[in-house]
Parts: C-alpha cells; sequence; structure tokens
C-alpha cells in the first residue's frame, strides 16, 4: 500500500485528534448527591425589574421558616404578594468537584 494512503487512513481513524488540536476534555464527574422537593408558599415579597422588554422575576417566601428567594428565570408566573406558589427545592452535593460545595436552589414550577 502506497505510504501516503496509509498514512492518510491512520491520520483519520475514529477518536485520533486533528494536527494540532487537543482531545476534547473530559466532561466533569456527575454530582455526588442530587436530591429535590416539590413544595409550596405564600409569596411574601415580589422582586419584578423590566428593562426595554425584559423580564426579571424572584418571590420571596418563607421555607423551613426562612425567607429564601425562588427564582422565575424563564419569567412562567406573574404572582403577586398574598398568592400561593409551586417551586422547587434542589439540594446537590458536588463535594467531588470542589471540597465543601453544596449547593440549595430554588426555583419556579
Amino acid at each position: 500500500m502506497n505510504k501516503l494512503v496509509l498514512s492518510c487512513l491512520l491520520f483519520a481513524l475514529p477518536g485520533t485528534p486533528l494536527c494540532g488540536q487537543t482531545p476534547p476534555a473530559k466532561a466533569p464527574t456527575a454530582a455526588k448527591s442530587y436530591r429535590h422537593e416539590i413544595c409550596t408558599a405564600v409569596v411574601e415579597k415580589v422582586f419584578r425589574v423590566e428593562d426595554d422588554g425584559f423580564v426579571s422575576n424572584a418571590y420571596q417566601v418563607t421555607w423551613r421558616g426562612k425567607p429564601v428567594i425562588v427564582a422565575d428565570t424563564i419569567h412562567s408566573t406573574d404572582a403577586v404578594e398574598g398568592e400561593t406558589i409551586r417551586f422547587m427545592v434542589f439540594w446537590n452535593d458536588m463535594t467531588e468537584q470542589k471540597i465543601g460545595m453544596k449547593l440549595l436552589h430554588f426555583s419556579i414550577l
């Protein structure tokens, strides 16, 4: 077989990085543990900002006796004070990636 053809075939093998390229980085490891809970609570305060048609919504509620902010990142609600909202609480233990990294997040449903 011609050396040039053989070189081209070896170069084109799957998984072989192209010349000058580095192989793709490994994906980060999954969270050590993850859990969630669906909750309801009464809106105590609304945080709403509008700018040139863009909107940001968040709500203050009491969860387990503590005030927390529930984000509505895709603006799926327009709740007012006194209304009840449904939200999800996420616990993510990411200590495999960074020691002590335990995340708690609140998001509207």
